[in-house]
């Protein structure tokens, strides 16, 4: 079987940029070996274990993360999103197929390629994957909440904001499944259901604070920041999405947000 682990990567130096322009290459490298060593082993009939294609869709998206922040390079921003999107689609028609077992990353809740095939503006890709996600939750692996709110976005975008009644119903089960808590994300559905730009903004950026008090916690206790960590604090990566989906909904939002700025959205990219 191959086996799946990250390599040695350059320590966080206390310098954020420059970090990130050591791992725009060095993810690079570790995500073509990585690529190579699933061929081999594919040729040759071997087993792989299903962390190597979830391994192959993060590299793409921190490589993605870390040449747009470190170079400013747009088309290969989107273009490695793209990739990553790929990569989950992959991995689920192989589940599909019976050519690997189902592992805790076939779940519908793991978006974050499905989020970079948004941000890329790959809607397509993004409705493949949808499609071939498990309709099911799985409570083995993923919170009940986390399942609605994919199954939403799932339709929400399939069916271009045209949302039918069994595609809203999915609210009313996120909102039981919660017990009474919080969600900014079912506001932020809610908001869409309503067409109610302002509100779903406003649930976007309490999004992003939340996001911003994660990464300001999880910054006090790691002894050394990997490429994982200094790649998904740069952007706000799902607040990003969900504007391009506002974008595409034509539910009007400013340009510029924390950590959500327009030069990542597809829409003001100009090749």
């Amino acid at each position: 079987m191959v086996r799946c682990g990250d390599e040695d990567v350059p320590p966080f130096d206390g310098n954020y940029n420059m970090s990130l322009k050591i791992f725009k290459s060095d993810l690079m490298l570790q995500v073509n070996h990585l690529e190579k060593s699933i061929q081999a082993a594919q040729a040759k009939g071997e087993s792989i274990n299903p962390n190597c294609w979830a391994e192959v869709w993060q590299y793409y998206r921190a490589a993605a993360i870390s040449i747009l922040m470190a170079d400013g390079d747009k088309k290969q921003f989107f273009q490695r999103l793209f990739t990553s999107a790929s990569a989950r689609k992959h991995y689920l028609t192989l589940v599909k197929d019976g050519q690997i077992k189902a592992s805790h990353h076939y779940r519908a809740s793991e978006l974050n390629p499905y989020f970079d095939a948004v941000i890329a503006g790959e809607f397509s890709l993004a409705n493949e994957i949808a499609s071939l996600s498990p309709a099911d939750w799985n409570e083995d692996y993923e919170f009940e909440d986390d399942f609605c709110y994919a199954q939403f976005l799932f339709a929400l975008i399939r069916q271009q904001g045209q949302l039918e009644a069994s595609d809203k119903a999915w609210l009313n089960r996120f909102e039981a499944a919660l017990e009474g808590d919080d969600s900014q994300r079912l506001v932020w559905c809610q908001a869409i259901c309503e067409q109610d730009s302002e509100a779903a903004v406003a649930a976007v950026l309490a999004l992003h604070d939340e996001w911003k008090t994660f990464y300001k916690e999880k910054n006090a206790r790691l002894p050394m920041k990997d490429w994982g960590f200094l790649t998904e604090k740069a952007l706000f990566m799902e607040g990003i999405a969900l504007l391009t989906i506002m974008d595409g909904l034509k539910l009007p939002c400013e340009q510029d947000y924390p950590d959500m700025p327009n030069w990542a959205r597809i829409q003001f990219y100009q090749p």
